[in-house]
């Protein structure tokens, strides 16, 4: 059974609005995303957010899947490599504060994880929309993008390192969240397109 639960994630979350029900896992999907904005400006939800997260997950006994994102790496050898601890450059680099916001998430999690809560680090790479609908959000800058190459009629040469091209559904990304919940790996996955489900 799935429960969804909306509202902020900036002070910590009160396990009795649960009921007697229980929870078995807590995938954690909240953040804010600005590519151009501050730590500090993600700090509240992406860092506090998270910490609240994890203490709650702690609390009632829960399984935690933390989504993320492959920002979090500096190069394509550490996204290979996949490890747990995000990358030390990337959590003290203030030039890019949602990176850094969500590597200092990763790291939190990953120091529960050390304490004995089974939980992992999804990083996610970029969405597209739905397989079957086409269905996505319209403002978000890859599909804008993807709006404008139908309105020319054009589309641009692209190579291996471009990652649009290797954008996963969000059908399929929703389908492996689940797959990812129901598992028992701990430390951190890659969710991208081409990538093993599991590390």
């Amino acid at each position: 059974r799935l429960s969804v639960h909306c509202g902020s994630v900036s002070t910590p979350l009160d396990p009795s609005l649960l009921g007697s029900s229980g929870v078995g896992v807590v995938i954690h999907c909240a953040a804010v995303v600005n590519l151009k904005g501050t730590y500090e400006f993600h700090r509240a939800a992406n860092v506090s957010g998270t910490n609240h997260i994890v203490q709650f997950a702690a609390r009632v006994g829960a399984r935690l899947v933390n989504l993320s994102t492959t920002d979090t790496y500096r190069t394509m050898d550490e996204a290979t490599a996949c490890v747990m601890d995000p990358s030390v450059e990337v959590i003290t680099d203030r030039k890019h504060g949602y990176a850094a916001s969500k590597a200092v998430g990763e790291a939190l999690v990953a120091g529960a994880v050390r304490e004995g809560l089974s939980a992992v680090n999804v990083r996610l790479g970029m969405v597209a929309g739905d397989t079957a609908t086409g269905f996505c959000s319209p403002t978000d800058f890859a599909m804008r993008l993807m709006i404008g190459f139908a309105h020319t009629q054009s589309y641009p040469e692209t190579e291996d390192k471009h990652t649009m091209v290797h954008s996963v559904p969000v059908d399929a990304a929703a389908a492996a969240l689940v797959d990812i919940a129901d598992s028992s790996v701990v430390g951190a996955v890659n969710l991208v397109s081409g990538a093993p489900l599991l590390r």
